[in-house]
């Protein structure tokens, strides 16, 4: 069976107010609007009242908010008969960092020993003592001392067990806290029993269910569980012995900038990632969508955020044995000046923003150019390089708002080198480093990394790989002197003279590998949410995918480009504008056509 090739896409953005069955109301419409793709936002069960299904809280069911799976099947089918086919958006990288997260739930509840522990990318051993073998839950206003000190946390008893409750919000207490909450003096005989019992993890919400009952039908036990919880919130010390026992430490949301033990969506505390590459998690997180393909609901996937994955490639590799070749896949993907994906990706091609911009460019005058900098010079009185300004800001932010994620690369690299040292490699000396110089040299590295990501690990590197990597350590050493010790020892692990030893090269692999998952997420928010906003010569191509560094295209340019578009990657999306866009595409045509009358914009 041929591969289904969308035509004339239109994205949906699903949510509790415009729902599936909203959609069905509308299928004529875009029939005879001439779309023959219908390109759906995630539909799996996301937090309440989301309004864009990134969020998720479970991968195998249905958002009920937008319908359910049975809806959802007959809607495919109608679009189906009506010569239509259906491009589903899914989301590898994250979930919902939330209690409606059951996934989430269960970890907060049993820590390690939740049989969800190894799906979500968590640093159990992380080196902050403080935060060792607990999962950190950073969600409120307040340090954990500063909590307890106001009051602002308190224990509750309910159906589910005890929770934490702050606000609106109510975090599962762990089950290996409950024998604290519950022993003291005169405990009811039942209730020792209870306490007694052996119980598997996945009969936690059972056995607190019965807790519940055994509260509603025994007044002795209701009212000696209220006395455990009012001691509790009424003495703070207890209340700090209680946060002890947990297997999560709450803390306040802005902690994440200096420390952290999980890894998140860009700077979004309330997106854990997911360890996809590891092959029962991938099993496990897309049931559902093999169920799909398998039916033929779908008839392609578009793959948010490749980036983010721990190895992209195998991820690709695995997805299609699941999807078969008929399967459209797509992946989303940011590519810089003369960047393409590997060409052993699997795939028919990327989202369609470097098409965006080579558009966007090829309406763009480029004798305008001079004219804009210069404008923007004297209007700013400052003289600006783009180029000097994107690393200014990706620095900013990593230090300033991934600071956490950087002190976690540099214990991995510290842990690598080591490995390397102990395999004989020829390391440079720990002992003649220190920790902060490498860091330094770290976040040097990566402030001048000039893509999102590479995908091969050093023992697999391409020449181009090698090259890029050669390249970045050469320009960060040029202008910063303090970095270059730590800068050689960097090359030394991932480009070693000799690649003989496979101790220094696995633990080189692992480092390198764990870095890039980091480097597309500093680009996007250093640049794209940052710089974009900060640096304005000419805001059309503040753009995804674009950049204010260039400024207009050549129409031959745009026709090479699209030549090799057509012999590389045919069947690749083009887009001019998506959920992700900072301007839809008629505010950008607008602005373009200001690049051919400088001299009256100017008088405005």
């Amino acid at each position: 069976m041929s591969t289904y090739y969308p035509v004339s896409t239109y994205r949906l953005q699903l949510h509790r107010d415009f729902n599936l069955k909203d959609l069905e109301k509308i299928l004529r419409y875009l029939h005879k609007l001439g779309i023959r793709t219908l390109y759906a936002s995630p539909v799996f069960r996301a937090v309440s009242g989301s309004r864009h299904g990134y969020d998720i809280t479970d991968p195998l069911s249905v958002n009920a908010e937008i319908g359910t799976e049975r809806a959802f099947g007959k809607l495919t089918g109608k679009i189906h008969s009506m010569g239509m086919g259906w491009l589903q958006d899914i989301v590898p990288n994250h979930t919902a960092y939330s209690t409606e997260n059951p996934w989430i739930r269960e970890v907060l509840v049993h820590g390690k020993q939740s049989g969800f522990c190894k799906v979500f990318d968590i640093i159990w051993n992380h080196p902050d003592r403080e935060l060792r073998e607990k999962l950190m839950l950073p969600f409120f206003g307040n340090s954990l001392d500063g909590l307890i000190h106001d009051g602002e946390l308190k224990l509750r008893f309910g159906e589910r067990g005890f929770a934490l409750v702050y606000y609106e919000s109510e975090f599962p207490v762990s089950a290996g806290a409950y024998p604290f909450i519950l022993e003291s003096g005169g405990m009811p005989f039942k209730l020792g029993e209870w306490i007694s019992a052996e119980a598997k993890a996945r009969e936690w919400e059972t056995r607190t269910r019965e807790l519940f009952a055994l509260c509603s039908s025994d007044r002795e036990i209701a009212g000696y569980v209220d006395q455990c919880v009012e001691r509790i919130n009424r003495q703070p010390e207890r209340m700090r012995s209680l946060a002890d026992r947990l297997c999560y430490l709450p803390v306040h949301w802005k902690e994440t900038e200096k420390r952290i033990n999980y890894r998140r969506f860009f700077t979004i505390n309330g997106l854990i990632c997911v360890n996809v590459h590891l092959e029962d998690v991938f099993e496990r997180t897309h049931g559902l969508i093999r169920t799909w393909v398998q039916e033929g609901m779908v008839d392609g996937l578009r793959i948010d955020h490749i980036d983010g994955l721990y190895d992209p490639s195998g991820y690709l590799e695995r997805l299609r044995q699941v999807c078969g070749d008929r399967t459209y896949l797509v992946v989303e993907k940011i590519l810089e000046k003369g960047e393409t994906i590997p060409g052993s990706w699997p795939v028919q091609g990327t989202t369609g923003y470097d098409f965006l911009a080579s558009v966007s460019q090829l309406l763009t005058n480029r004798s305008g150019g001079p004219f804009f900098y210069e404008h923007y010079r004297e209007w700013t009185g400052r003289e600006e390089d783009p180029e000097k300004v994107f690393r200014d800001k990706k620095r900013f932010i990593l230090l300033n708002r991934l600071g956490g994620e950087l002190e976690l690369l540099t214990e991995e690299f510290l842990s690598a080198a080591s490995q390397a040292e102990q395999g004989g490699g020829k390391q440079e000396s720990l002992l003649q480093i220190t920790r902060a110089k490498v860091r330094s040299a770290l976040a040097t590295f990566m402030v001048h990394f000039p893509v999102y990501r590479l995908y091969n690990p050093p023992s697999r590197f391409t020449e181009a790989e090698r090259d890029t990597v050669r390249k970045t350590i050469a320009r960060a050493s040029r202008p910063n002197r303090a970095d270059r010790d730590g800068l050689r020892m960097l090359t030394q692990l991932i480009l070693p003279e000799k690649t003989g030893d496979a101790g220094l090269m696995a633990a080189a692999d692992r480092f390198f590998m764990r870095l890039m998952q980091f480097t597309g997420p500093l680009m996007a928010k250093g640049i794209e949410d940052t710089a974009f906003y900060t640096y304005h010569s000419f805001i059309a191509h503040n753009e995804v995918g674009d950049t204010p560094a260039s400024f207009g295209i050549r129409a031959e340019t745009f026709h090479s480009r699209m030549v090799a578009r057509r012999e590389t990657s045919p069947m690749t999306l083009n887009t001019l504008s998506t959920h992700d866009t900072k301007r839809g595409e008629d505010a950008r045509a607008r602005l373009n056509v200001l690049s051919d009358l400088p001299g009256e914009w100017k008088k405005f």
